[in-house]
């Protein structure tokens, strides 16, 4: 009995890891993103060392200051794994689909703890299967993201036992540890620095000791400090980031995006995605009524969606950045199925899971398809460029003709040349300009003039010549 309980997570963890796989399943094996090259494949190829890389991994200079980001703990993982995977881009999607699998564990386990030790395989089964997982478990260089929402979650727990458990020293420190491991996987962990001191003041359970509600105030602070900190040393005192923020009625036009998208509601009809986000609000407020336990955790979930997806609303609508206030969506579902079932019985919701879960693997399969019918274009382009590099390599001036006008082609992606030159070849990087056509200017003075004909590049000499 023993071994069966010591096998149950580990089961789980493969399961969970297996059910988002085949929801993602169409991505899985495509190409890397471009900003993969940047981030992590040409600076270990070319044998950067752990200092450079850790700097210079996620910044760059402008004007000769340094600007950009410093995420040391996803570096790691990527310094760790390269000499393993080399460029394999599915065996990093299998390490992200596993980080995944242990954030859907960390839901359930919210999931129970929220409804008095209820069933927690609802959070579970929903988030690995919703569309907000697919694009950042899909790119490598979102690995930040599945680790800052992890941790964040992780640290939730935490205050969840604290709080629970009653103090000590241990259990009063582990929260603000896993909020600085989160803030060093991306800025995003940002958001733990608000909802943990959310958890501690809303959760129902246990009792707020003071000494621990010092000791968190204390680590976060702390942890604000030690971000600060590090930021202004390695950006030669700035804090990196972007050059600019969004002014605020741009951000607040964000939000309904932030909505639909973090509720799964990938509709191509906009009325469509406005009722999933009216269906989703009315079903919050039916929580937030029910009784004041569960209005506090609604509260929670709602404060931690809020954080977690600002860098939606600060930067772009990028679904790979939906990640973590997916998951704050995913346990609310199945808190409300489970509120909304509870006099039916385990078959009933099942079976409204199971919908649910149907239609979010839908929406992520579509997804994963459109991720890989976009990718297919630069795959093409960098087994061009492998096959082809003894005739690029080396050169003084590369002329690479760019056709802008045919989206998702590989006439389109043929400006990720430089990168993927850049990581294949131990020479020197040529002088690569783009032009649009063989006979545009810039392309007389070089040596090769690169396109895209006939299901391949062809190189030869400019045509003017």
């Amino acid at each position: 009995m023993d071994c069966l309980r010591a096998l149950r997570w580990p089961a789980a963890l493969l399961a969970l890891a297996a059910l988002a796989a085949l929801a993602q399943l169409p991505a899985l094996g495509s190409f890397f993103d471009p900003q993969d090259f940047m981030t992590f494949l040409i600076p270990l190829e070319e044998g950067h060392s752990f200092h450079s890389y850790m700097v210079d991994g996620w910044s760059w200079n402008v004007q000769g200051q340094r600007v950009g980001f410093f995420r040391p703990l996803t570096s790691l993982t990527y310094m760790l794994e390269y000499p393993v995977w080399g460029p394999r881009p599915v065996a990093y999607r299998a390490v992200s689909l596993l980080l995944h699998a242990v954030t859907c564990l960390l839901l359930g386990h919210l999931l129970g703890r929220a409804r008095e030790g209820g069933p927690r395989w609802p959070a579970a089964v929903l988030f690995a299967l919703h569309p907000g997982a697919v694009s950042a478990v899909w790119m490598a260089n979102a690995r930040g993201d599945l680790l800052a929402a992890l941790l964040t979650l992780a640290a939730m727990v935490a205050v969840v036992r604290l709080r629970r458990g009653g103090f000590t020293p241990a259990r009063a420190l582990l929260p603000g540890s896993l909020a600085l491991l989160a803030l060093a996987a991306k800025e995003s962990g940002l958001a733990a620095l608000a909802v943990l001191p959310a958890t501690w003041l809303l959760w129902p359970d246990g009792r707020r000791d003071w000494r621990g509600g010092a000791a968190l105030a204390a680590s976060l602070a702390a942890v604000a400090a030690v971000f600060v900190a590090a930021r202004l040393m390695v950006f030669d005192r700035g804090i990196g980031g972007y050059g600019a923020v969004n002014p605020p009625e741009v951000m607040m036009a964000r939000v309904p995006v932030l909505a639909y998208q973090s509720l799964g509601a990938l509709f191509p009809a906009a009325w469509m995605r406005a009722a999933a986000i009216v269906s989703g609000l009315a079903a919050a407020v039916w929580l937030f009524l029910r009784d004041r336990r569960t209005a506090r955790i609604v509260l929670l979930l709602m404060i931690s969606w809020g954080a977690m997806g600002f860098q939606t609303l600060a930067a772009a609508p990028d679904m790979r950045y939906l990640y973590a206030p997916s998951a704050a969506v995913a346990l609310l579902a199945a808190i409300f199925l489970c509120e909304a079932l509870r006099r039916p019985g385990g078959w009933v919701l099942a079976g409204a899971t199971l919908l649910l879960g149907l239609a979010w693997a839908g929406m992520s399969r579509q997804v994963a398809q459109e991720l890989r019918r976009r990718n297919a274009p630069m795959q093409a382009v960098y087994a061009e460029t492998r096959a082809k590099l003894e005739l690029l390599q080396g050169r003084r001036k590369l002329a690479v003709v760019v056709s802008p006008d045919e989206v998702d082609t590989p006439g389109a992606s043929m400006k990720e040349i430089r990168l993927y030159l850049d990581y294949l070849s131990p020479q020197p990087l040529p002088e690569i300009v783009y032009v649009s056509s063989p006979r545009a200017a810039g392309a007389d003075s070089a040596d090769v003039v690169v396109r895209w004909a006939e299901g391949g590049l062809v190189t030869g000499p400019p045509l003017d010549r």
